[in-house]
């Protein structure tokens, strides 16, 4: 008798025991869950801001670009970039406003110039730049000027763009196998090399003309035998040599200080918007 008491006991104990550790492995289970399901969470969250913060500059720099394109000089001293800061905060103000129910969402931004140099010169032979801070290229010709050959840029030591004329009024733009045809329409034609913007008969954008700003880098625009009458204009932060027709201290691009909301935080970014080439002074 005393056998099978002790027996039923040592059987509720294991009993009892089991119910226990199944109960705490069932906790364990439902902890790394949550903990996963948490993470997860979070983790779409995070790729969410990123590419809605990623938009946001996007816009900002596309409008802060269309805002410079419309100033009446071509080269703005710091001292008298006010009117340019002026109208820039205005698109970025009205940004804010139009934007207020997204996210994420600008609650302030700041304004400032970077400056630098801009620079022209004649392309009746090769145009270097070295070790600068590159933040915009253009080259400015009308049809025959380049008289059969080719044109090339090339930024640090890469050649990147390569511009042709077929003799009917047409330029060919290539880069690594894009490459682009414009109709000069017999105007004047300004290629910018960095917004990828072309200024001519209309204006019209090219992705095979688009380079992107390069910091000390080295910058080479060569013209082939016969090119003549090509004008070359160049935003940089060193000093062109004795050649270059124009060398004058100028806002080279525009600095953006952004403050926004997303997902209940407060993040701040800043971005720096070149100034785009091919404005005529007024």
């Amino acid at each position: 008798m005393a056998q099978e008491t002790r027996d039923r006991e040592r059987g509720q104990l294991v009993l009892i025991s089991a119910v226990t550790i199944a109960f705490i492995l069932l906790g364990v289970v439902v902890v790394f869950n949550g903990v996963l399901y948490t993470q997860t969470l979070s983790s779409s969250a995070s790729g969410q801001t990123v590419s809605d913060a990623e938009r946001t500059a996007a816009e900002v720099t596309q409008g802060v670009l269309t805002v410079a394109e419309q100033r009446d000089q071509v080269a703005v001293n710091s001292s008298n970039s006010g009117p340019l800061l002026d109208d820039v905060e205005a698109f970025l103000d009205q940004y804010q406003n139009r934007t207020a129910t997204n996210r994420p969402a600008i609650i302030s931004s700041n304004t400032s110039t970077v400056d630098g140099t801009y620079a022209t010169a004649n392309l009746s032979a090769e145009r270097n730049v070295s070790g600068a801070d590159i933040y915009g290229v253009a080259v400015t010709l009308e049809s025959g000027d380049l008289n059969g050959s080719d044109l090339t840029v090339e930024l640090d030591r890469s050649a990147d763009v390569t511009i042709s004329e077929d003799g009917g009024g047409m330029l060919k733009i290539q880069r690594n196998g894009t490459s682009c045809a414009i109709e000069t329409g017999g105007e004047p034609t300004t290629i910018d090399f960095v917004t990828g913007t072309i200024h001519g008969a209309e204006r019209t954008t090219c992705s095979a003309s688009k380079l992107p700003v390069t910091t000390d880098a080295d910058l080479a625009v060569t013209p082939s035998p016969g090119a003549d009458g090509i004008q070359l204009e160049v935003f940089m932060d060193g000093s062109a040599s004795d050649d270059w027709e124009t060398d004058e201290d100028a806002v080279v691009a525009i600095k953006i200080g952004l403050e926004y909301t997303t997902n209940d935080l407060t993040q701040s970014r800043t971005l720096e918007v070149p100034l785009p080439l091919g404005v005529s002074d007024s």
